[in-house]
């Protein structure tokens, strides 16, 4: 996948969850009454992915009467969760709660060969969450380290640009 499609995903996934869609009658009552929602978190118990996978499956309990699981299927950087969902039967019982780098696996990870826009399906966003450029506080401080990396910036650009400026903190 190449950069300006990720983007086209990524801004069509954060466009989706700022609208609410209404709701689609003619396929009939979701969730058909004995049916469980299975919500699959690719993350370990107690990490922020795994929060919001229980607070959307108890809320699909709460407004639809769903029957809900949450299951944790860990490992290879979320790729285990996630190939679990695309190879489960599509037909919406079967939810990932994930983060963006559901969007990058392929880029980044031998093992994921699936693609992203064509086996998953964006359903809502459930949260928004910072992201941060940290770095160890040895052996150089921030305020030595940040201008070598720009200089090194514009002498060799990279191919692959951030989506926003990385500030360093200040140094005690």
């Amino acid at each position: 996948m190449d950069r300006r499609t990720f983007l086209k995903a990524a801004a069509g996934a954060a466009a989706l969850g700022a609208v609410q869609a209404p709701a689609v009658h003619a396929q009939g009552a979701w969730p058909i009454p004995g049916r469980t929602v299975k919500v699959i978190v690719p993350w370990p118990p107690g990490a922020a992915n795994d929060a919001l996978g229980r607070l959307l499956a108890q809320k699909l309990q709460d407004k639809f009467g769903a029957s809900t699981v949450v299951e944790n299927r860990t490992g290879g950087a979320g790729l285990i969760g996630t190939n679990a969902v695309i190879q489960a039967e599509p037909d919406g019982y079967t939810l990932l709660a994930s983060a963006f780098n559901t969007a990058v696996m392929p880029m980044v990870i031998k093992g994921a060969t699936f693609d992203p826009e064509v086996d998953l399906e964006v359903m809502a966003r459930t949260a928004i969450a910072p992201l941060v450029c940290l770095m160890t506080a040895a052996p150089c401080s921030s305020r030595q380290l940040a201008p070598r990396h720009s200089a090194s910036c514009k002498h060799r650009p990279c191919t692959r640009r951030a989506l926003g400026p990385c500030r360093a903190a200040p140094s005690r």
